[in-house]
């Protein structure tokens, strides 16, 4: 049997997932999707010409919910705004990896699970296939 709960999905595309990076650093993360990422283009576009560093702030805010252990060299807590999300995590480039492929597995699993609830709900996923399979000679057609 397989549940699939809409609400969940939700929860999980608002307030992330918890995950650890290293002892004493946690991330909540999290999924990015390509819808998400096309609202941030078109947030980042507004002005009429694409800003980079908008699109940053804006995926950047979205995949990081909050963290843990990640402090300013004077030892206390980094506060959590945009601004040091984005610093962060393409300052410390393997923690942003790190984080980008997190947010991936989180996205992926959800279309997964989005996917096999709608297989068993006897719908189709856009871009699959509904006809019967049509056998097809493997040589090439005749010149006409």
């Amino acid at each position: 049997m397989l549940i699939y709960d809409p609400e969940a999905q939700e929860q999980l595309h608002t307030n992330g997932t918890w995950r650890t990076y290293q002892p004493g650093v946690r991330v909540q993360i999290r999924p990015v999707t390509t819808a998400d990422q096309r609202s941030f283009r078109k947030l980042a576009s507004a002005s009429g010409r694409f800003d980079q560093d908008e699109f940053d702030r804006f995926f950047w805010d979205h995949l990081v919910a909050d963290y843990e252990g990640i402090c300013s060299k004077d030892g206390q807590k980094l506060p959590l705004t945009p601004a040091n999300k984005v610093a962060v995590f393409t300052g410390l480039q393997a923690l942003g990896n790190w984080a980008c492929n997190e947010s991936d597995k989180l996205a992926e699993a959800a279309a997964k699970a989005e996917g096999r609830a709608l297989e068993n709900s006897g719908g189709s996923r856009a871009g699959k296939r509904t006809a019967p399979k049509m056998e097809t000679s493997p040589s090439p057609a005749p010149a006409a």
